[in-house]
């Protein structure tokens, strides 16, 4: 068998070198691209330190706000402008003995959860509980109808 063995060897010998040559640098050149690629991960991790940040965090915070805020195009004068609306709703609910609002059958005292969540526009004021009735409106269950 030895001799079968050594007949093919020198029959075919540049042959089988030529294929095992060829395999060699196939795996070789896989591994080489393997780590090239991980090589290239590891340099897209980029860890930076933004010297710009502020020192206190509410402080970002409220720079972050106000970026936000200029992005969407948002003045300070319209918040300031909408936060006073919002304030004399307050006043006029303080007027009022009972509130409603535009979306709903019901009543409440103006002191009520309830009623300070309705949007300033959709308020309105009742000065007692006959004219809330009268204009088809019924005690809420929270507290008016609790009393």
């Amino acid at each position: 068998m030895s001799n079968k063995v050594c007949d093919f060897w020198k029959a075919h010998d540049t042959k089988i070198l030529t294929v095992l040559a060829i395999i060699l640098v196939a795996v070789v050149a896989f591994r080489a691209g393997q780590t090239q690629e991980r090589e290239n991960i590891a340099a897209n991790i980029n860890v930076s330190i933004n010297p710009l940040v502020a020192a206190n965090p509410a402080e970002q915070k409220v720079k972050t706000l106000g970026e936000t805020l200029q992005r969407k195009g948002i003045s300070e004068n319209e918040i300031n402008g909408e936060s006073q609306k919002q304030g004399s709703a307050n006043e006029q609910n303080k007027e009022c003995v009972f509130v409603g609002s535009k979306n709903s059958n019901k009543y409440h005292f103006p002191t009520c959860s309830y009623a300070k969540r309705i949007k300033p526009g959709n308020i309105v004021c009742f000065s007692d509980e006959e004219d809330a009735k009268n204009k088809g409106y019924v005690p809420a269950g929270c507290c008016v109808g609790k009393k």
